[in-house]
């Protein structure tokens, strides 16, 4: 079975059959091989975010045996499209190739509000909460209608793009994650807008972030974790300054302030921060839109899956039925 993993994920004894960029570009050679020393996976982790393995010619990832939470009653994969299913199961009403349009448009919408929210926390002003909410209900009707059509818009085009993509990306899978677990809407509706919120704090920087940056590639260390080295605060703490500034309501604030530690936020919330959490971390884990973090804390995983009552293969599912609809998005696109 062939599987796609970020490259933090390699391990010795896996078998490699492809890689994220031509093989001519590398200096690899052999097209195909199998992991044989920690040298070959820094290695691979210079030129690649993510690679193809062959789990019958080598060993597996680890993280595909984390546990099921106490819940355990999800089903271990998203079901297939049916148009004669209702919404709330998560399940499409419409086919992928009259949603694409749609998805489109909300995209580039939700883009230009947070573009608007980030410049606002520049200069000092109050976000638009109304605009927010807004973009937020673009984003659940378009996955209410088809879950697909919009995942994979946050996969096309957006490897140089920064943070209000990474904070549009964050919350669509946010959603996609709330609509599964049946959330209710207005619960979903608040993470969505702490989702888009989530990385405000880095706002206020300076050209001093572009060292932190350059320093998580070097020691391959959690972002937030070097922001604490190297500045003396992190970004979920001067978000917490920004969301009291502009008294966000809780659930957002939470959002801002614990994304990185969702046990920290009020425990009626910390389901839904560790919500916004897994889908920030499976953002920066397969690099789908640049945050600077590519080295995201592994050993949260397991936590954050139990606090939101969500299964690893689960997760994975979305990820296999995404990257299916990636194509057709490409044809369809012609991009």
């Amino acid at each position: 079975m062939t599987k796609k993993i970020p490259t933090i994920l390699l391990r010795v004894g896996m078998y490699v059959t492809q890689l994220d960029r031509p093989w001519i570009e590398t200096p690899f050679l052999f097209r195909r091989f199998e992991i044989k020393t920690q040298q070959q996976i820094a290695q691979i982790q210079e030129y690649c975010h993510h690679v193809f393995i062959d789990t019958e010619r080598g060993i597996d990832i680890d993280i595909a045996d984390v546990p099921a939470s106490d819940g355990g009653s999800l089903p271990e994969n998203i079901p297939p499209n049916s148009p004669s299913q209702t919404s709330a199961t998560g399940q499409s009403t419409v086919s992928f190739e009259d949603e694409i349009q749609q998805a489109l448009e909300v995209r580039s919408k939700t883009k230009q509000v947070v573009e608007h929210m980030m410049e606002d926390a520049r200069i000092g002003n109050s976000i638009d909460s109304a605009e927010a909410r807004e973009a937020v209900e673009g984003i659940m009707d378009s996955i209410t209608r088809n879950r697909e059509a919009l995942l994979c818009l946050t996969q096309l085009k957006n490897r140089d793009e920064y943070t209000s993509i990474h904070s549009m990306n964050v919350s669509i899978l946010c959603i996609a994650f709330a609509r599964h677990l049946g959330l209710k809407e207005d619960q979903i509706r608040a993470i969505g807008v702490g989702a888009l919120l989530h990385d405000l704090g880095k706002i206020p920087f300076g050209d001093e972030y572009t060292e932190v940056l350059t320093q998580v590639r070097t020691e391959q260390q959690a972002l937030i974790i070097l922001e604490k080295k190297f500045l003396e605060i992190d970004h979920e703490e001067v978000g917490e300054m920004i969301a009291s500034k502009w008294k966000l309501n809780a659930v957002i604030t939470d959002a801002i302030c614990h994304h990185h530690s969702p046990e920290l936020a009020l425990p009626e919330h910390q389901a839904l921060v560790a919500t916004v959490a897994l889908a920030d971390f499976y953002i920066c884990l397969f690099d789908i839109g640049y945050a600077g973090n590519r080295f995201p804390n592994e050993s949260q995983l397991s936590s954050l899956l139990d606090m939101c009552g969500l299964q690893w293969t689960t997760v994975m599912g979305l990820s296999e039925a995404v990257d299916a609809e990636i194509k057709k998005a490409e044809i369809f696109l012609k991009v």
